[in-house]
């Protein structure tokens, strides 16, 4: 292989190494044998876009792997199986074609689309998206739909804060703290787990009637990436990539005014309050605060933080 070396200022007879290299995907430090093409002559190494695009396809699927989202080739097989177009697939969605398009060519689905996409692939997902669940003919698909009715069925209990959940309602909380200043994924989800669980401590009831479960970086909504996507779907939020130095930020903005209507004056202080005392504090601190909490600290990972925990908060 020949290429334009810079520092011999010529095409020069290039040999290929192995090295490690790190690359940024989605804010994660992805690492990866990697293949660099240098001169032969001086050493140095040179830029060839083609091996460049292998190691890239390489981080990717390594964080694919990682975070189990669905590969490309496995989305074609899926929409091939429908006998669906791409145009039609994404109408039965509710997602763009040109959304589609891009997954199918190596583009990392959003956190709640790989979710639906992973839900397609099971036969009870595959009988909706054709349309034949219950014995139904369905011209349209809408599974936001179905998440939320799903979340609604659940019913009042001890897990929701004795409410049944409200999407109108969280979806404005998202809004209402997103409103002033964007929010990181972590840093919004603490905002909503505090408000809730102090609405319950001073009322007996949550404000949306949402679970949230224990993670790693503190407590979050339970399925918080399906969530967010279809408040992002559906008007009151829009997710955008900040750049910090070599890593990627998902931070959340309000793409909608606050409807205040939905709450009463007592769960509108509440989050007035949870605001103003978090205001300026970063997702790591937010993370330590709600670490100190025993609902975090007696709850294990991945499991449905119970609301009877709020009568301990700090």
């Amino acid at each position: 292989m020949r290429g334009y070396c810079p520092t011999c200022n010529s095409t020069e007879e290039l040999a290929i190494i192995n090295k490690k290299e790190t690359y940024p995907v989605k804010g994660e430090k992805i690492t990866i044998d990697a293949r660099v093409a240098v001169c032969k002559a001086c050493g140095t190494e040179v830029f060839v876009g083609e091996i460049e695009f292998e190691n890239l396809e390489n981080a990717y699927r390594i964080y694919r792997d990682r975070h189990g989202i669905v590969p490309a080739e496995e989305i074609r097989s899926l929409r091939k199986k429908t006998g669906l177009s791409q145009r039609e697939f994404a109408k039965r969605l509710g997602w763009s074609p040109a959304t589609v398009n891009r997954y199918e060519n190596g583009a990392l689905p959003s956190p709640a689309h790989n979710t639906v996409l992973k839900w397609l692939m099971e036969p009870e997902g595959f009988r909706e998206i054709m349309g034949e669940a219950e014995g139904e003919k369905r011209e349209e698909l809408n599974l936001a739909e179905v998440w939320i009715e799903k979340l609604a069925s659940i019913g009042p209990s001890i897990e929701t804060g004795f409410k049944r959940f409200m999407a109108e309602k969280l979806f404005n909380m998202l809004v209402f703290f997103t409103i002033d200043n964007p929010l990181s994924k972590t840093a919004l989800m603490k905002h909503l787990w505090f408000s809730d669980f102090r609405c319950f401590r001073e009322t007996s009831t949550s404000i949306s009637g949402a679970l949230y479960a224990a993670l790693p970086h503190g407590p979050a909504l339970h399925k918080w990436e399906v969530l967010l996507g279809i408040a992002q779907d559906r008007g009151f939020v829009n997710i955008e990539v900040e750049y910090l130095g070599e890593f990627e930020v998902e931070m959340v903005r309000a793409a909608r005014e606050f409807d205040g209507s939905v709450f009463t004056p007592t769960e509108i202080e509440i989050m007035g309050e949870v605001k103003s005392e978090f205001q300026g504090l970063s997702a790591r601190e937010l993370s330590e605060i709600s670490h100190k909490e025993e609902a975090w600290k007696k709850t294990p990972v991945g499991t449905i933080i119970s609301y009877e925990y709020a009568l301990q908060m700090h």
